[in-house]
């Protein structure tokens, strides 16, 4: 809401622009201009931490439209060359409202733009900010997937190692390896692997290595090497998706958070018979892209903010892991945690670590769910 306190001697005039009426302008006659705003590949703005965060200027699910002239904003240089052609078109939609002392206007600050005309003299213009996102009305829940919804040791084992091996030349396992595998990220592990070994040219490696991988897992499930749900999950799993549906307030999204690359993920969920499309993957972090499981956490919030919004915070999300590593790294961003025993460590173990639920099989976390969504 904006309110005139003083009028300047000449101009100063208010300038309004429909920001959905430009959209649908470009929309319709400027189809490549139009792909560049709604791509959070183009765009980064400043975060309440000084951080630049990657959103699309239109969030086509949410509606809303960003567009600032200052320097909380950063674009690509496809995006800087488009600039001018989006500038005059603004221009081009644009009106004026001539305020008097008083008077004021209240208007939807992620639809419409709005600046002033130049003016001369003192002018006062008095401005109150209101978000209309209602606190809590988002919940996320991000499962990792080794030991919390599945367990694949050998599986896993027999295909990565074989395909380091076979891309060095050289007999790399498990026990000639003395890295820690829990709580991994592919990315991260493999880099271990690969220093440990002394193995020259990793760029070429980490390459060739994200592209093979999800064939020697499918090779090494072939073998009849199994990924096994663990106990508890497909009952916890079916019913989140019935508590889900019942939601009205909040409104709850299901990811994953691992460090299995993507095409891994999916193979050893749908080798132990779980429904993958329980998972939001556009909200999902996985492990090919980042070396640090503390990463994949950002990456998530991120994903989660360029589509829901800017007041999704840290705390609306729930990590379910089985690891140390796990508990540490949700604490660490800020989100809430269950720690479940059904992999490697026990109750007691992960207890010691104070996450905010911990239990020996997923079912048992339906209190806890209900009372925290």
């Amino acid at each position: 809401m904006s309110t005139l306190r003083s009028q300047s001697e000449a101009g100063g005039e208010s300038l309004l622009v429909d920001g959905r009426k430009v959209l649908e302008t470009l929309r319709q006659q400027e189809k490549a201009l139009y792909d560049l705003f709604t791509n959070p590949k183009h765009t980064s703005f400043r975060a309440d931490d000084g951080t630049f965060v990657p959103r699309a200027m239109l969030d086509e699910q949410t509606g809303i439209f960003r567009f600032q002239f200052d320097d909380g904003i950063q674009m690509s240089a496809s995006m800087v060359v488009a600039f001018a052609k989006l500038r005059d078109m603004i221009y081009e939609n644009a009106y004026f409202v001539s305020l008097q002392p008083g008077q004021g206007y209240i208007l939807d600050n992620h639809r419409y733009l709005h600046g002033r005309a130049s003016f001369t003299g003192s002018r006062e213009l008095l401005r109150v900010l209101v978000s209309p996102s209602i606190p809590g009305s988002e919940k996320v829940m991000l499962f990792d997937i080794d030991g919390t919804l599945c367990r694949s040791e050998a599986l896993s084992i027999d295909a990565y190692y074989s395909c380091v091996s076979d891309i060095v030349g050289k007999d790399i396992t498990h026990a000639n390896t003395p890295v820690n595998l829990h709580g991994r990220t592919d990315l991260g592990l493999l880099h271990d692997i690969l220093d440990y070994h002394q193995v020259p040219e990793k760029a070429l490696v980490v390459e060739k290595f994200l592209r093979l991988h999800p064939q020697y897992l499918e090779q090494s499930l072939s073998k009849g090497l199994p990924s096994v749900v663990c106990p508890g999950a497909m009952e916890a799993l079916a019913w989140l998706v019935r508590y889900k549906e019942s939601l009205s307030h909040p409104k709850l999204h299901i990811g994953l958070i691992t460090g299995n690359s993507r095409p891994n993920a999916l193979l050893k969920l749908r080798g132990a018979g779980i429904d993958t499309s329980i998972f939001d993957l556009e909200i999902s972090s996985f492990g090919d892209s980042h070396h640090n499981r503390l990463s994949l956490f950002q990456e998530s919030l991120t994903k989660l903010q360029t589509r829901l919004g800017p007041h999704i915070r840290a705390s609306d999300m729930l990590v379910v892991g089985d690891t140390p590593l796990d508990v540490e790294c949700a604490k660490q961003a800020g989100c809430s945690v269950v720690a479940v025993a059904t992999g490697n460590y026990k109750v007691e173990e992960l207890a010691s670590l104070q996450p905010n639920f911990c239990c020996s099989q997923l079912m048992e976390t339906k209190e806890y769910l209900q009372m925290a969504f």
